[in-house]
């Protein structure tokens, strides 16, 4: 509900890294709709057929806002930022890449966790809408909840 007043000019465009950085996911991938629910637009929303391969090229042409790097692609957010070939994007200049934080299993797959990952990955590309939003407190209750102990004391952290 806080989105639907977030004109649609200003949603960020967002590039999520799969397996690796080079592997992106498509308009046929539940990443994809994630990245919609949350108020952005999937750069690689065109493509299709899973997660899909690209070149540091095609992601220099997108020119994302934001760069999300799953917990399962290896990659560090420092890996990105230290890319020579990806200096010029503007989520790299702007520092906005982001990890996605997790001690148990990926949120941005379709479970339970999920939850977290829609706050996360709102507040992330809308931080003005969801400034009253704490997310270590979110993640310790819910994880307090189902798992019986805090996302905190499994060594999470939000950045």
């Amino acid at each position: 509900d806080k989105l639907k007043n977030v004109d649609a000019s200003k949603k960020q465009k967002v590039y999520i890294a799969g397996s690796d950085m080079y592997s992106t996911a498509g308009s046929d991938m539940f990443q994809n709709y994630l990245i919609n629910l949350c108020g952005g637009i999937n750069v690689s929303s065109s493509l299709s057929g899973g997660w899909v391969k690209v070149s540091p090229e095609q992601i220099i042409k997108w020119n994302p806002d934001v760069i999300i790097l799953t917990q399962y692609s290896g990659v560090k957010v420092e890996d990105v930022l230290n890319n020579a070939s990806l200096k010029s994007i503007n989520a790299v200049k702007n520092k906005k890449v982001y990890l996605i934080p997790c001690k148990i299993s990926a949120w941005d797959m379709p479970c339970p966790l999920t939850v977290l990952c829609i706050e996360w990955l709102s507040q992330k590309l809308n931080p003005e809408v969801f400034k009253d939003t704490d997310m270590v407190k979110e993640a310790d209750a819910f994880y307090q909840k189902f798992y019986n102990t805090t996302f905190t004391k499994l060594g999470g952290s939000i950045d």
